[in-house]
C-alpha cells in the first residue's frame, strides 16, 4: 500500500503525462489543419509537404533515440506531433491528384487496408526488437528508417508525377 506522499507523487506523474498527451494531440491536430490550409489556400504541392514531414518525423524520432533529457524528448515529441498530422490528412488529396476523383474510394480503401495489415507485424517486430536488445533504441531507429524510406518514396512519386505532366 502506498503512503499518502507516494500516492500524491504518482498522481502528479499521471497528471503530467496527460498534460503532455493533450499537448501532443493539439500539435497533431494543428499539423493537420496547417498542412491542409497551406495546400488548399496557398496551392502548395501536397506531395512536397508529405516528403518534408516524413523527414521531419524521421529526424525527430532519431534525435529522440539519441537524447537523454526530458526537454529533448518533449521537443522531439512536439516536432513529431506536428509532422505526423499531415501524413494522415493529405493522403486523400494526394490520391485524387495521382489517380483522379473517380477512383478515390477503392484507392483509399487499399491504403487503409495496407496500413492496417502492416500495423500488426510492425508491433510484433517492435516487441521482438525490445526483447532482443532490452531497449527501445533499435525499435525507434527502425521506425525512423521507415519514415526516411517513406519520404524518399514520396519524393520519387512526386518526380514521376511531374515528369508525366511535362510529357
Amino acid at each position: 500500500m502506498l503512503h499518502k506522499r507516494g500516492r500524491h507523487t504518482q498522481a502528479l506523474k499521471i497528471n503530467r503525462f496527460f498534460n503532455y498527451l493533450h499537448l501532443f494531440m493539439i500539435l497533431f491536430i494543428s499539423g493537420r489543419l496547417l498542412s491542409g490550409f497551406a495546400c488548399d489556400y496557398y496551392g502548395i504541392n501536397a506531395l512536397n509537404v508529405t516528403t518534408i514531414v516524413c523527414f521531419i518525423a524521421a529526424a525527430s524520432i532519431l534525435i529522440m533515440v539519441l537524447s537523454h533529457s526530458f526537454l529533448a524528448y518533449a521537443i522531439c515529441g512536439w516536432f513529431y506531433g506536428i509532422a505526423i498530422g499531415p501524413i494522415a490528412s493529405l493522403s486523400s488529396p494526394i490520391l485524387v491528384k495521382l489517380f483522379g476523383i473517380g477512383t478515390l474510394a477503392p484507392n483509399y480503401s487499399l491504403v487503409l487496408f495496407f496500413q492496417g495489415l502492416f500495423t500488426i507485424p510492425g508491433v510484433v517486430l517492435g516487441g521482438y526488437f525490445f526483447e532482443f536488445t532490452q531497449s527501445y533504441q533499435l525499435t525507434f531507429t527502425v521506425t525512423s528508417l521507415c519514415f526516411v524510406i517513406g519520404g524518399f518514396l514520396s519524393y520519387l512519386i512526386n518526380l514521376l508525377n511531374n515528369r508525366g505532366k511535362e510529357n
